[in-house]
């Protein structure tokens, strides 16, 4: 898959401006469609870059591909992220939902907040449509 970075890094700021969110990150199936690998962050500086791929079904953006539905955390901690930068950056809450092309799973989106506000189901409806025009543009 030919990915344009520099517009799918445009459309994570548009994001997590637009669910004002403190963080967005897209996470991309690689090649085996077994691993998710950071694609483009905001909220995160530089630090994304050295993320963790992380398997299908483990940790957070691992169950949102492996549910293929919106899943929301409350509490960030070892168990529920397997990402150490969200946790040392100080993320408190994540809500992540699939991306896909059609019916073809290319990856996971997510936004997280610094503070202990929930995030809503209709931020988790504009987060799947957000996530829908990433994987038109994809």
């Amino acid at each position: 898959m030919t990915v344009d970075l520099g517009s799918v890094q445009d459309l994570v700021e548009d994001v997590r401006t637009s669910l004002a969110s403190d963080t967005a990150t897209l996470l991309l199936l690689d090649e085996t469609g077994d691993v998710l690998e950071p694609a483009a962050s905001a909220g995160l500086g530089r630090r994304w870059r050295g993320a963790p791929h992380v398997r299908v079904g483990s940790g957070f953006a691992g169950r949102v591909a492996e549910l293929r539905q919106p899943v929301f955390v409350n509490e960030v901690n070892e168990v529920s992220v397997l990402n150490p930068i969200l946790r040392e950056v100080g993320v408190q809450r994540l809500l992540g939902v699939p991306v896909f092309d059609r019916d073809r799973l290319l990856g996971v989106l997510h936004v997280g907040s610094f503070d202990t506000r929930s995030f809503t189901d209709g931020e988790a409806e504009r987060l799947a449509a957000a996530a829908a025009e990433i994987g038109r543009r994809l």
